[in-house]
């Protein structure tokens, strides 16, 4: 490998660890009283990994010209619905909001390329990327369990660390039996985003322990179940039932493609022993909390909530078919008088849509909820024969994260790193090959 080369790799290794590292620098409302609003949704912040990002971007520009251009055509459903953000900006209430998450949207599409182009040249490989997640997941259980034990943050804030504690205004929190618990953040702007990241590094561990280093595969499937153990432990203390439902539906998902693979029969039975003899341990530590977080009602203010964003982005699709314009359907929806109408008085009750597909057709119109869906399907359909491979299964694991979660939540496309870590991913198929690979393990 060249020194270039080299570089890159590494440079797209930190990039991927650094990803849940939410470290930023306040710049300025966008929006009137914009204090009274979640700041994420309303101002203007410099993000360091989007700085890298971006230097990363330019970088792959400058040695893999042609590469990159190669992929960027093969993949322009996404350079559309770039583009039609900025469009969208043209019937935004707010044309500096709009500019400014249209910008964010582009830069995570071209961020996308560029992994690409680092996969598809063999310049980075599945198993870099994989490490890179573990790893980092991994750091971000310490600070969760840390934020949890502790009941607030942890003096973190160089690292992204919000600075809470129980008096904190609407912070994330539960009940148990009447007793009252913080929600760890991590390095994370909300405990939501942390259970994606736990998600995000449990596949990845598992990937480790199927797919071990040849020369190291005993010491290193050690290692991944320890990773494993503690991913666990994570997912159960961001206390993210969306988290819950995806971690456990894709490890069943897993657990029955190896079983139905012959090599890796032998493996899908260690993973199912691992994953009881996890879940009981896990279940032993956190039971009374899991059952209690695990239930849901219809009184549920977080369920009750999502179905009136839901209701409150199908009244804005239907009366703004093109579109509200990108990164305002909270203003749009505040004008409409929407929200007093669901009787949601505080504003810190205004939030987007908790459903990417709902906020992509409100915020972009039905043309740009149609060209979103149609670029991700687009990219699986065309290396539906490879599937099979460990290196195409595992991606398209970490991205079905974000396409079941984007039903709960909106953090894939608002959120900053939420936003880079989905289009990563995405960034990982698209590297991989379309024509049919005659292999029965590993790209």
């Amino acid at each position: 490998m060249t020194k270039e080369n080299n570089f890159l790799r590494w440079f797209a290794i930190i990039v991927f660890f650094l990803l849940p590292f939410n470290i930023k620098k306040y710049i300025g409302p966008l929006v009137p009283h914009a204090q009274n609003y979640s700041l994420e949704f309303s101002s203007i912040f410099l993000f360091v990994i989007e700085l890298l990002v971006i230097a990363f971007i330019f970088i792959v520009f400058f040695y893999k010209k042609k590469e990159l251009s190669l992929i960027c055509r093969e993949n322009w459903p996404f350079l559309v619905f770039s583009l039609l953000s900025f469009i969208s900006v043209s019937v935004a209430d707010n044309i500096l909001l709009g500019v400014v998450f249209s910008f964010h949207i582009l830069i995570a599409v071209l961020f996308m390329c560029c992994i690409g182009v680092l996969v598809r040249n063999h310049i980075i490989s599945v198993r870099d990327i994989m490490k890179a997640f573990a790893v980092s997941a991994l750091v971000q259980v310490e600070i969760a369990l840390l934020q949890f034990l502790n009941q607030g943050s942890i003096g973190l804030r160089f690292l992204g660390e919000e600075v809470f504690n129980e008096f904190t205004r609407n912070i994330a929190k539960f009940n148990v039996f009447e007793a009252l618990f913080l929600r760890p953040y991590g390095t994370l702007s909300h405990p939501n985003i942390l259970g994606a990241v736990f998600v995000v590094g449990f596949i990845a561990w598992i990937y480790l322990f199927v797919a071990p280093s040849k020369r190291h595969g005993v010491a290193h499937r050690s290692v991944a179940l320890i990773g494993l153990f503690f991913l666990a432990l994570g997912l159960i203390v961001s206390f993210s039932r969306s988290a819950w439902f995806v971690s456990l539906f894709l490890y069943i998902i897993c657990i029955l493609f190896l079983f139905f693979k012959k090599q890796f029969k032998h493996t899908a039975r260690e993973l199912l022993i691992a994953g009881l003899v996890v879940g009981t341990t896990v279940f032993g530590i956190f039971g009374w909390a899991i059952v209690s977080r695990g239930t849901v009602e219809k009184t549920d203010s977080a369920i009750q909530e999502r179905v009136i964003y839901s209701h409150i982005a199908r009244s804005l699709i239907n009366q703004y078919p093109f579109g509200v314009g990108v990164g305002n359907g909270i203003m749009s929806a505040e004008r409409e008088g929407l929200y007093n109408t669901y009787k949601l008085t505080n504003l810190a009750t205004h939030q987007p849509v908790h459903n990417i597909y709902l906020l992509v057709a409100e915020e972009l119109g039905i043309l740009g909820f149609i060209v979103f869906c149609f670029s991700i399907i687009k990219i699986i359909v065309e290396r539906r024969k490879n599937l099979f491979l460990l290196d195409y299964f595992f991606p398209l694991l970490l991205i079905t994260i974000f396409i079941l979660t984007g039903f709960f939540d909106h953090y894939a496309i608002t959120n900053n790193v939420g936003r880079l870590m989905f289009f990563g991913v995405l960034g990982i198929m698209i590297g991989l090959p379309r024509e049919y690979i005659k292999k029965h393990d590993i790209y």
